[in-house]
C-alpha cells in the first residue's frame, strides 16, 4: 500500500508539510483528522500538540503531549516539549521532571542540559545547576554560551569565597541575622560544601526556621553521611515538624556511630519507636500524597525510610507490599524506559488473553528488548514460548487439514 492509499501516512505527510510551511491553522485541521483516523497513534498526538503550541493553545498542547507519552513512553520529543512548556509557564520543577526523563532517552542533547541549569537556577539549587551546566560544557565546549558560563563561574567562585569569610565572621560574633543574609545571597551563586551547609543549617535552626534548616542539613548529609551531629540535628528537626518516621531514620543512623550522645540517641530512638507503633499507616499516606504533587524524590525518600522501619515493627510489615508498589510507581514516573517496558508488558498480556498472539509476541518482545533482565523477564520468556508452541500447533493443524483435503 503506497502513501496515497494509506490515510494515516497521507494525513501525516500533509500535516507536516503545512507545519513546516508555518501554515499552522491548516496543519491543525489535518492533524485533527489524523487523530480521528488513528486515535492511538503517539505520532499523531505529538504533531497535534506541536501545532497547538505554535498557535499558543498551551493547554491543548499539554494534553496531546501527555497522551503521546501515554501511548508510547519512548516518545522523547514529548518530554522535551513538556519541559519547555512548563518552564514557559514558570513551573521549573515540572520542567526539570520532564527534561530529566528526556535525558534518559537522549544523553547527548546539550540544549536540554543548559535548560536544566536554568531551571535549577530558578529553583535556587546551585549544586544541580552546576552539574547540569557542567554536562552542557562537556557536550558543547566551544559554544558562545560555554564561554559565558565559564566567565560566570569564575566571577561567582571569587565572590563566593569572599562572602563566606564575611558570613563566618558574623557567625563568630553571634550576628545570626547578618550571617543568614550573607548565606542567602551567596549560596545560590555557586555550590557550597558540607562545612558551609552545616554552618548555614545551624544558623537557620537557631533562628527557628526548621524547614530550611532541614534542607541544608540534608545537603550536608549528602556530602558527609557519617557526621552523627548532623543526623541527630535532623532527628530533632523531624520531631519538631511532626515527622516521626523520618526522625527514627535519622536517630537510627546516628546510634550506629560512637560518640558521647550514643546512649541518649538510642534511648530517644526506642521511646519514639514505642510512641508511634500504630501510626505507620498515616506516615505512608502522607508520603503517597506527595506523588501527585510531583514531589517524587521526597516521596521516595520517605517511603524507603518507612520500609526500613517496618522491618523493626512486625505490625507495620503489612505495609511493605503497598510501599513497594508506591516506590515502583515513583520509579516508573521518573524512568521512561521502565514505563515503556510496563506498557508493553500490560499490552502483551491483554493481547495474549484476547488470543491476539501476533500482537502479544510483538509487545512482549519489546519488553524484553528494554528489560532483558527485568523482574518479569522469566515470565515473559515463558509466555512467549507457550504462544509460539500454540501458534505452531495451529499452523500444523491447518497444514494437516490441507493434506487431507481430496
Amino acid at each position: 500500500m503506497d502513501q496515497a492509499d494509506n490515510p494515516v501516512d497521507r494525513l501525516l505527510a500533509q500535516g507536516q508539510g503545512y507545519y513546516n510551511a508555518e501554515r499552522y491553522e491548516e496543519a491543525l485541521s489535518v492533524f485533527k483528522q489524523l487523530i480521528e483516523v488513528a486515535p492511538v497513534s503517539s505520532e499523531a498526538h505529538l504533531n497535534l500538540g506541536n501545532t497547538c503550541f505554535k498557535l499558543e493553545e498551551y493547554a491543548l498542547a499539554e494534553t496531546h503531549w501527555l497522551k503521546a507519552i501515554d501511548l508510547d513512553p519512548l516518545e522523547s520529543s514529548a518530554y522535551l516539549n513538556l519541559g519547555n512548556l512548563y518552564l514557559k509557564r514558570s513551573n521549573p520543577q515540572a520542567a526539570v521532571r520532564y527534561w530529566q526523563m528526556f535525558r534518559k532517552l537522549n544523553k547527548t542533547h546539550s540544549t536540554v542540559c543548559l535548560n536544566l541549569g536554568i531551571a535549577y537556577d530558578q529553583l535556587a539549587d546551585p549544586e544541580k545547576a552546576f552539574e547540569s551546566y557542567s554536562s552542557f560544557l562537556g557536550l558543547s565546549p566551544s559554544s558562545p554560551e560555554a564561554a559565558r558560563l565559564h566567565a560566570r563561574f569564575d566571577t561567582a567562585r571569587k565572590a563566593f569565597g569572599n562572602n563566606m569569610i564575611i558570613a563566618e565572621k558574623a557567625l563568630g560574633a553571634g550576628q545570626l541575622d547578618k550571617a543568614r543574609e550573607v548565606y542567602e545571597k551567596t549560596l545560590p551563586m555557586y555550590p557550597g560544601s558540607a562545612r558551609i551547609y552545616k554552618a548555614y543549617a545551624m544558623v537557620l535552626y537557631k533562628l527557628k526556621d526548621y524547614d530550611n534548616a532541614l534542607v541544608y542539613y540534608l545537603k550536608t548529609y549528602k556530602h558527609d553521611p557519617d557526621d552523627p551531629t548532623v543526623l541527630i540535628n535532623m532527628g530533632v528537626i523531624y520531631e519538631k515538624l511532626g515527622r516521626p518516621v523520618d526522625a527514627l531514620w535519622a536517630y537510627g543512623l546516628a546510634r550506629r556511630h560512637r560518640g558521647d550522645d550514643q546512649t541518649r540517641v538510642a534511648e530517644r530512638y526506642e521511646t519514639l519507636l514505642e510512641q508511634h507503633r500504630g501510626k505507620m499507616a498515616i506516615a505512608f499516606e502522607e508520603a503517597c500524597a506527595l506523588i501527585p504533587q510531583g514531589r517524587l524524590e521526597e516521596a521516595g525518600r520517605r517511603l524507603k525510610r518507612l520500609s526500613e522501619l517496618a522491618r523493626e515493627l512486625p505490625e507495620a510489615a503489612v505495609l511493605n507490599p503497598k510501599i513497594i508498589d508506591a516506590l515502583e510507581r515513583i520509579e516508573e514516573a521518573q524512568d521512561p524506559l521502565l514505563k515503556a517496558a510496563k506498557t508493553f508488558y500490560n499490552r502483551g498480556i491483554d493481547a495474549q488473553e484476547a488470543g491476539r498472539y501476533d500482537q502479544a509476541l510483538r509487545f512482549l518482545g519489546r519488553y524484553l528488548q528494554l528489560y532483558p533482565n527485568g523482574g518479569k523477564a522469566a515470565e515473559v520468556r515463558e509466555r512467549l514460548d507457550v504462544m509460539r508452541k500454540t501458534m505452531g500447533a495451529v499452523v500444523q493443524s491447518l497444514l494437516d487439514s490441507e493434506e487431507e483435503t481430496p
